[in-house]
């Protein structure tokens, strides 16, 4: 019999703590009921803010931003060499666009004739590939 005490005792206990965890989780912070935000638009603070993280006052060579003429529009997502045309047609249009804007910010862009850079290859190594190349 005392057994069977025993495992009542153990049963009880195990409802018990069930019951003390659910009361402590409607007791937390996180259940009780939060006071509701109130969100009010404004307008004319928030068009201030907006024009003073603006960059439009800065020159597009300290922006280098360029946005897409048309938005990417692909009618199969699963045709994967439809989608990868479509970036790179919109990537070499923002190319153009970006040389053009720096050209016109009058930055050099290309390297002038007259200049050498250290190669990693000798002039003889490069030589050789050449032939190989040609022949």
């Amino acid at each position: 019999m005392s057994e069977e005490k025993h495992e009542y005792d153990d049963s009880m206990m195990i409802d018990d703590d069930e019951t003390a965890l659910e009361i402590a989780a409607l007791q937390s912070e996180d259940m009780l009921p939060q006071p509701k935000k109130e969100y009010i638009y404004h307008k004319e603070a928030l068009t201030a803010l907006l024009d003073e993280i603006s960059q439009k006052k800065f020159k597009w060579i300290q922006r280098c931003d360029i946005t897409s003429s048309e938005p990417i529009v692909v009618d199969k997502t699963e045709d994967d060499l439809d989608r990868e045309l479509k970036f790179y047609q919109q990537g070499l249009e923002a190319a153009i666009q970006g040389k053009q804007e720096v050209l016109n910010a009058g930055v050099p862009f290309e390297r002038p004739d007259d200049y050498f850079a250290e190669m990693v290859k000798s002039d003889a190594h490069m030589a050789r590939i050449r032939d190989k190349l040609i022949t």
